[in-house]
Formats: structure tokens, sequence, C-alpha cells
């Protein structure tokens, strides 16, 4: 065994670590960050390929292409900022910590979309077209429970993460979610169920494609030929997660629409504001770029009669405005419990390491489960039943 390697490449113990990106743009434009850094990749040793894909001009159908993908992966992951959590347990509910793993649905989405976008300017386009299921069936998952959890307790919910008896199908969740969301009254009807029949429509096709890929869809078809790399299959796969994130992104606004209306929130809060209820400028211009400066004025006069936007805001503005001193002083708690070597002068700055802070914190309290151990196991036991599989004569 070359433990060289394994160093190298992998983590050698299982202590959890989490690391977050994020971002604070202070004017009316938002920085064009290459599509490798946001997605963490080592932008060094790409694969030839992948670099001149990555290189394409936006004129070019694939680089137009992948920089709406870019746009719409960054969009989607702004909403990690609006998941709040409400508590409203009797004492019957026996769950003293309804926060373990509430977004997990959520959560779990962004890895699938980021493994999907890797493995299609890697030219994984089979790979790719699997993932695309899981990602659409947990982008609404999340949906559904945030819902569901607003009118009823959260035991079922702990129960559907343990995996014990409760099913849930795409189409009963998105059916179920639509049917309540706030934001429907809002919007027109014609739109609205469009909305709907886009994303039945493309779960139905992948889900076609997941179980049983029928001639004229397989991949081999597509490429003209089982060693061949076609253009028009890897263009076909980065259009349908165009169309596919696009829907999910606008079903995201219309179920979070606090994020058409960003607020200050450190000039009522400092460095300790609510968690999950208050969109900031950055949000709210990744979210633009993305859907379209038309498209967002229309949305945010369609939703700002929404009452939990009019009530947040209104409190929001009821609140008084704190000094100087009160941001400094929490600042500095802030920096002394987040033990920040850094002490930059900036708001910005300052805002962006509160911000990273907070989504690392959201992902580690998501995935605070420990994988099942195997150490009782023992390599001699692992070899004889891998030897005994393997042997036909035995």
């Amino acid at each position: 065994m070359s433990k060289e390697f394994y160093v190298k490449w992998f983590q050698e113990d299982l202590n959890k670590s989490f690391n977050a990106r994020a971002e604070y743009y202070p004017g009316d434009k938002i920085g064009m960050v290459p599509l490798g850094n946001i997605l963490g990749l080592d932008v060094d040793n790409l694969k030839p390929f992948t670099k001149e894909l990555l290189e394409l001009e936006i004129e070019d159908p694939l680089g137009q292409s992948i920089n709406e993908i870019k746009k719409g992966y960054c969009a989607y992951t702004e909403f990690q900022d609006l998941l709040s959590i409400s508590i409203n347990l009797d004492s019957e509910e026996n769950i003293d910590f309804p926060i373990e793993g509430r977004h997990y649905a959520y959560y779990e989405s962004t890895i699938y979309l980021k493994e999907i976008i890797i493995c299609l300017i890697e030219n994984n386009v089979l790979a790719a077209n699997v993932l695309m299921r899981p990602f659409l069936e947990s982008s609404i998952t999340n949906l559904y429970w945030k819902l569901k959890l607003d009118s009823s307790k959260y035991r079922d919910y702990y129960t559907w993460l343990e995996n014990k008896n409760i099913k849930l199908y795409f189409r009963n969740m998105l059916d179920w979610t639509m049917d309540r969301l706030e934001a429907s009254s809002y919007v027109p009807k014609l739109k609205y169920d469009q909305l709907r029949q886009s994303l039945l429509h493309f779960y139905k096709f992948i889900s076609d494609y997941h179980h049983g890929p029928k001639q004229k869809n397989s991949i081999v078809t597509l490429s003209g030929g089982n060693e061949n790399s076609s253009a028009y299959a890897l263009m076909l796969a980065f259009y349908q997660l165009e169309l596919v994130l696009n829907n999910i992104c606008y079903l995201y606004i219309l179920s979070y629409p606090n994020i058409l209306y960003p607020v200050d929130a450190h000039k009522k809060f400092a460095f300790n504001p609510p968690v999950g209820f208050f969109a900031d400028n950055s949000n709210y211009q990744i979210v633009e770029s993305y859907i379209g400066t038309n498209n967002i004025e229309i949305l945010r006069k369609q939703l700002s009669p929404i009452d939990s936007v009019s009530n947040l805001l209104k409190w929001f503005h009821d609140q008084k405005d704190l000094t100087e001193e009160q941001i400094e002083e929490s600042w500095n708690d802030f920096k002394n419990r987040a033990k920040l070597k850094n002490n930059p002068k900036e708001i910005e700055l300052r805002l962006l390491f509160a911000k990273s802070q907070s989504r690392a914190v959201g992902w580690a309290m998501n995935y605070l489960t420990t994988p099942e151990n195997y150490d009782f196991i023992s390599d001699e036991d692992v070899d004889k039943v891998m030897n005994f599989i393997k042997n036909w004569t035995k």
C-alpha cells in the first residue's frame, strides 16, 4: 500500500470539517468568479478538455450555457441564508433540539447539483444525467418539509430522516407544496401551473431515463458510438440542466420570497442577526443576475403584499439602528467566538467573515450524524468473505 497516495488525496481521519464560501458585494455589480473556483476545484490540475471548455467565449453556445449554469448554481446556493427554523413544540413532542439535520435535503441537493456540473464539464454526460433525478427530488423534498413543519410536528420529519416508514413521492410532494405556497395566490395562475407542469415533465423524462433508457435516449445513440464523444450529447445535457435549474430557482423564489427584499441586517443586529430570515444585497444581486432584472421586478411587485414578507419587513424597520459602538462591540464578540486572527476594519469584509461562518455552521448542523463504523470487522474476515463470494468452487 502506497501511504503517500492516500495521504495526498484523502483525509486520513474522520474528523469532520466544513468549508463555506460567501460573497458580499457593496455595489450594484456582482463579481465574475470563475466556475472552477466557485465549485472549489483544483483549477491548476483540471484535465485539458475541462480547461478548454471553461475558457470558451460567452458567444459560444456551450460557453453561454456554462455561464447560465454558473449563475444558476450561485443563485440556488444563496437560499442557504434563508433557511429559518420554527420551534413550536408541545410537551408531547419529545424533541428537545429540532435543529439538527433540519435542512438536510437542501444541503444534499447542492451536493448533487455540484456533482452534476463537475460531471458535465468533464464530459461525463451519463453520470450527470443519472444525478439529475436525486437533485430534483432533494430540492423539492426541502420545500415540502419547509411547509409541512409550519403546520405539523417535527416527529414525522425525523422519522423520515431516519428512513422509517415514510416514503415520499416526487409528484405528491410537488403538488402538496405548490397547492399550499403562500405566493401561489399572488402570481398569475397560468405561469404557476406552467412551472408545475414543467417540473413534472422534467422529472418524468429523467425518471424514464433513470429506470431504463430507450435506444433513442441512450448515450451510445446520442454519441454515435460506444466510444465516441459527442458535442450534441453534451450540449443536450447542459441545456437540460439549465432549464431544470431555472425552474427550481423560480420555485425557490416563490418559497423564500424574502430573498427579493434585501436589508442591511447588521444595522439592526450587528453580527448576531436572526438566522434565516433576511437576505442581504449580495443574495439579491446574485439571484437577480440569474433571473434577470425585468423578471425580478415583476416578482417583487407581485410578492410584496404577502403577509410573511410585509410583516417581517415592518418588524425589521421597527427595530432601532445600533450605534457604531454597539456594532463594534458585537464584532469583537463575534471575532473572539469565531477565533478569527484577522481583524478587518471594512464592514464589507467583516460581514463576509460572518456570513462564511454562518454558512459553515449550517452545513455542520445538518451532518452531525456519524457514518457506520465497521472497524470491528478484521481485514482477515473481509478477505475471507471476498474470496468466498468470488470462488465458484466452494
